[in-house]
C-alpha cells in the first residue's frame, strides 16, 4: 500500500512549478519555436539546425559558470524562491524577445533572437537549481523519490497541455481554425507562442511562491557569502575527486542528461526535417511525447522509492538507448512516431531519479550547491551535445548524423554509473 504524502499542500505546489516551466521546454526549445526557426527564420534547414545547437551551447557554458556560484550563494543567504523568481524573469524576458525574429529575418535579428535564446535558456536552468534545492524541505526522505517523479509526471503534462492551447489556439488543425485568428503573412501566429508561454510560466508558478516554504533568509552579506561560496566550491570539487561514487553518478549523469537536452532540443527539429511535416505535426508529435512521458512519470513515482533511483536510472537508460535506435531506423514518419512514443515512457523517470540522487547524496546544509554541482557537471559539458549535433549535421550534411551522436551520450553515461551500487539509494 502506498503511503500518502506529507505536507500535500506544499508538495503539490512545489511540483506545479514543473507544470510552469513545461512550457519554455514544449513550446520554445523542442516543438514550436525551434522548428520555426530552422525551417523559416534561419538561411535554411541545415545552417538553422546547427546556428540552434551552437547556441544552446553557449547557453550551456553560461550556466557551467553561473550555475555551482548562484547555488553556493544561495546557500548562504537563502530565500531561494527570490533567486528562482529573478531567474524565471530571466528566462521570461529572452522568451519575449525571441518572438521578434519572423521569416526570412536579416541577420542581426537572427543573431538577436539566437542571443535570446542563450539568455532565456540560462535564466531557465538556474530556475530549476533553486527550485530543486527546496525539494528535501518539503519532501519526507522515504518520499522524496516519489515526490520528484510526481513533479516530473506534472510537468510532461502541463506540456501536453501548453501544446494543445498552441495548436487549437493559434495554429488550427486541418480544416479546423484556430480559436485566436492571427494574421499568417510574418507568421504572427507561430511567434505569438512565446506570449503564450510568458502568461503559461507566470500564471501557474504562482503556487508555488504563495505556498512553499522558503529557506530562510540570512544576515550574511553578498560579498560575505561569495567568499563562502567560494571555499564551498573547493570543498565541492574535492568531494568530486575523493568520492568515487559522487564523482562517478555526477559525470555519468552529466553525459546522458546532455544526451536528453539535445534530444529535447533538437528532437522536433529533426522531425520537421526528415519527415517534412508541418507545425500542426510536429505539435501533434509533442502531445504524444508528453503523454507518454507523463505516464512513465506518474509509474515510476510508485516504483522509484522502493526499486531504487539507481535501478530507475538504470532501466531507462537501457530502454532510452534500444528506443533511440528504433528511432533512427524508422523508414517512414508512422514507424517514427511509433518508437518515439515508446521511448518517451523513458525520458521521465530517468531526469526524476536522478534529481532524486542529488539529494539523496546530498547533506541538508549543502543541498543548494550540490544542486549547483549538479547543474555544473551537466553544464559543464552541455555544449558538447548540441556541438555534436551540429558538427555532425555540418559535416555529413544529414540531420540522422547529428542525432546518432545523442546515443554515444546516454551509453557513455550508463558506463560511469553503471559500477555504483544500490546502498546509494538511502538517505
Amino acid at each position: 500500500m502506498v503511503e500518502k504524502l506529507h505536507n500535500r499542500k506544499q508538495v503539490w505546489s512545489w511540483a506545479f512549478y514543473d507544470w510552469a516551466n513545461s512550457s519554455f521546454t514544449t513550446i520554445i526549445l523542442t516543438f514550436v519555436y525551434s522548428s520555426f526557426f530552422v525551417k523559416a527564420v534561419a538561411p535554411d534547414p541545415l545552417t538553422g539546425t546547427a546556428w540552434w545547437s551552437y547556441a544552446l551551447a553557449a547557453s550551456g557554458l553560461g550556466l557551467a559558470i553561473l550555475g555551482p556560484v548562484c547555488g553556493a550563494i544561495a546557500d548562504h543567504r537563502g530565500s531561494l524562491k527570490r533567486w528562482t523568481a529573478a531567474t524565471m524573469v530571466m528566462c521570461l524576458a529572452g522568451t519575449l524577445v525571441m518572438g521578434l525574429a519572423g521569416p526570412g529575418a536579416s541577420t542581426p535579428a537572427i543573431l538577436l533572437a539566437l542571443a535570446a535564446l542563450v539568455v532565456a535558456n540560462i535564466g531557465f536552468e538556474l530556475s530549476i537549481v533553486f527550485n530543486n534545492a527546496l525539494l528535501p524541505n518539503i519532501a519526507r526522505p522515504e518520499q522524496i523519490g516519489r515526490v520528484s517523479s510526481l513533479a516530473w509526471g506534472i510537468g510532461y503534462f502541463g506540456g501536453l497541455v501548453s501544446l494543445v492551447v498552441v495548436l487549437f489556439g493559434l495554429i488550427g488543425l486541418g480544416a479546423m481554425e484556430p480559436w485566436i485568428a492571427l494574421p499568417k503573412e510574418n507568421s504572427e501566429h507561430i511567434r505569438a507562442a512565446v506570449i503564450v508561454v510568458a502568461v503559461w510560466y507566470l500564471l501557474f508558478s504562482l503556487p508555488f511562491f504563495l505556498f512553499v516554504q522558503d529557506k530562510a533568509a540570512t544576515r550574511t552579506s553578498f560579498g560575505d557569502a561569495l567568499r563562502l561560496a567560494g571555499a564551498s566550491l573547493k570543498e565541492a570539487l574535492k568531494d568530486l575527486r575523493h568520492d568515487t561514487s559522487w564523482r562517478n553518478f555526477m559525470l555519468g549523469s552529466a553525459l546522458y542528461r546532455d544526451g536528453l537536452a539535445t534530444l529535447f532540443a533538437m528532437g522536433g527539429v529533426y522531425a520537421a526535417a526528415r519527415y517534412n511535416m508541418e507545425t500542426a505535426d510536429i505539435l501533434l508529435f509533442g502531445i504524444g511525447i508528453n503523454v507518454t512521458a507523463g505516464i512513465g512519470c506518474i509509474a515510476a513515482s510508485f516504483i522509484e522509492d522502493r526499486a531504487g533511483s539507481l535501478r530507475t536510472i538504470r532501466w531507462s537508460l537501457a530502454g532510452l538507448v534500444v528506443l533511440g535506435v528504433a528511432v533512427l531506423l524508422a523508414p517512414d514518419k508512422l514507424m517514427f512516431f511509433a518508437a518515439a512514443l515508446v521511448l518517451g515512457l523513458f525520458v521521465g523517470p530517468v531526469q526524476s531519479a536522478s534529481r532524486t540522487m542529488v539529494a539523496r547524496l546530498s547533506k541538508p546544509e549543502d543541498v543548494t550547491e550540490r544542486y549547483g554541482i549538479y547543474a555544473l557537471t551537466g553544464r559543464a559539458v552541455a555544449f558538447l551535445g548540441p556541438l555534436a549535433f551540429g558538427l555532425a549535421t555540418d559535416h555529413f550534411q544529414s540531420q540522422l548524423a547529428g542525432m546518432s551522436t545523442i546515443l554515444l551520450f546516454w551509453i557513455a553515461g550508463f558506463m560511469l554509473i553503471r559500477s555504483l551500487r544500490d546502498r546509494h539509494d538511502t538517505v
